[in-house]
């Protein structure tokens, strides 16, 4: 099933890799956030490679609601009382620049940027709108209340965010991607120190960024314990009444637009020996203890358990059908298999054995 963004859109193609390769900054997968750091050294003049193992914005960027926003469902007052005034403020800080940053990017470019009033809201708890509205008045946002929207459904009440956005994403990527040094069909399978195996010879260089769905690397940072995978559907409707802005029934930590900029800003300023003011609150070296550590831990380990004729090649993990998707998917750590056992999503680097 394609989406939206698929239906209307030509996408530019890349060449395989051909031979060894030296640079130095490789860029491993080709979404939004990957397409967005080759971009931001292109312009800095910083040589670079971006290796996709398949089609560029061919996995999740495809399928994004394309909501370019700094409400993500009701956060911030969790995260004032989570870690302060300061971090939530940095937090908000980094998602306005990343709107700004598509802003300016988009202003000269046909993929259909819109501003539009965000809205997150409850059925039924007003009180939980006013938490949030009380949080942004101290991080300083010109946040409003609404209680009265278009929606065929009542609501206790709304956060409303002016001035946020929304796009055509792959339009957007075929507008910034023209000149940019990407190789499609070129699978890291390995790294060895600073030097990728691909399927196609080695990339050699000084620095690697790794901006895959889902780390495949196992050796570093045991990401396949901290992150775990959520998957949601939307649908689109024609012809369907305007309701007249963006709408997240709260609870959803799906932002890939916005994180996908503010990650390739703090990236690329990594790389280049640079200091960047978000840096500190996305940290993955902040406190790890955490509750959901031990339910990822458990849940891997009754699904390494569970006797299935299919099992993930990432770690072992018993596959489970998807039947809305037709896919197999590992409940352990995301990784996405079509029907005949084709690898969809990492951290797998291999399809499926017979």
């Amino acid at each position: 099933m394609e989406s939206l963004w698929e239906q209307t859109w030509k996408p530019p193609r890349f060449p395989a890799q051909d031979g060894d390769l030296n640079t130095d900054v490789l860029i491993i997968g080709g979404g939004m956030a990957g397409v967005l750091c080759a971009y931001q050294l292109h312009c800095a003049g910083v040589p670079y490679v971006l290796a996709e193992a398949e089609t560029v914005c061919g996995g999740i960027t495809q399928n994004t609601t394309a909501k370019i926003t700094s409400q993500h469902g009701l956060i911030y007052s969790r995260l004032i009382s989570k870690f302060g005034v300061r971090r939530a403020k940095q937090c908000l800080a980094a998602n306005e620049a990343a709107l700004q940053a598509y802003r300016e990017l988009c202003r000269h470019m046909d993929c259909g940027f819109e501003e539009k009033a965000a809205y997150a809201y409850s059925v039924d708890d007003r009180r939980k709108i006013e938490r949030e509205l009380e949080a942004l008045e101290k991080l300083g946002f010109p946040a409003e209340f609404a209680d009265k929207l278009p929606l065929p459904f009542h609501v206790a009440g709304a956060v409303r965010f002016p001035n946020q956005a929304q796009f055509h994403p792959l339009k957007f990527v075929s507008g910034i991607a023209k000149n940019l040094h990407i190789h499609e069909h070129t699978r890291v399978c390995e790294l060895r120190g600073t030097t990728a195996v691909t399927n196609h010879g080695r990339i050699r260089a000084r620095k690697i960024i790794v901006t895959t769905h889902f780390p495949f690397l196992n050796k570093h940072g045991s990401y396949f314990l901290k992150l775990y995978q959520h998957r949601s559907y939307v649908i689109a409707l024609q012809p369907a009444p305007d309701v007249d802005g963006m709408y997240v029934a709260a609870g959803f930590n799906k932002w890939g637009m916005t994180a996908s900029m503010v990650s390739a800003m703090i990236l690329c300023d990594l790389v280049q020996g640079k200091k960047n003011p978000y840096e500190e609150v996305f940290s993955p070296a902040r406190s790890l203890l955490h509750p959901q550590l031990a339910v990822n831990g458990f849940e891997a380990a009754a699904s390494l358990l569970t006797p299935a004729a299919k099992r993930c090649p990432h770690l072992g993990c018993a596959l489970k059908w998807n039947p809305m998707e037709h896919t197999w998917d590992c409940p352990c750590h995301g990784s996405r298999f079509t029907e005949d056992g084709k690898l969809i999503d990492n951290p797998a680097t291999g399809n499926l054995k017979n």
